[in-house]
């Protein structure tokens, strides 16, 4: 459907075009025709797609209520965890290590259940973060790591000492 409301979006835009150079009363009347046609298609996709998948489109990855509770599966992101700009800069500059999955944005601790089933690549929390990874929200590690690193606990050596 796509490529259909591409097609009429362009061909509206050729008619306006047009009509710059002819004056015609018609052409208008063909690309406001053109243009809401497309729209029409758009919405008609729109909604043959909720239908299909049962999902709003206007809900994303690491929307809240986007992942179910207990919803492991390897479409459901975790949203982000909320961290301060103080823990995020500690955090930033620790060596202990978190867990990451490759093509999902989230760094996890170990035995965080967005990891079951998947295979994991332990990283430095600072490599994580530089890489473009957040923190998840169900197992908090930036958190975590922030009040060990306060309390002198977090060593680098892993977040489980």
């Amino acid at each position: 459907m796509i490529p259909l409301s591409l097609l009429l979006v362009l061909l509206s835009a050729a008619l306006l075009g047009t009509n710059l150079f002819a004056a015609s009363l018609g052409l208008v009347w063909a690309a406001i025709g053109a243009s809401l046609l497309a729209g029409g298609v758009q919405v008609w996709s729109v909604r043959q797609r909720r239908r299909a998948g049962g999902q709003s489109d206007r809900q994303g990855p690491g929307t809240a209520g986007s992942v179910p509770a207990g919803d492991t599966s390897a479409a459901a992101e975790p949203a982000a965890e909320d961290v301060s700009a103080a823990d995020r800069t500690l955090v930033d500059g620790l060596a202990a290590e978190v867990l990451v999955v490759d093509g999902h944005p989230r760094f996890h601790l170990p035995g965080c259940p967005h990891l079951a089933g998947r295979e994991t690549v332990p990283l430095p929390v600072a490599e994580a973060a530089r890489s473009g990874f957040t923190a998840c929200a169900t197992c908090r590690p930036a958190g975590l790591l922030a009040s060990r690193a306060r309390a002198g606990t977090a060593t680098g050596a892993g977040p489980d000492q």
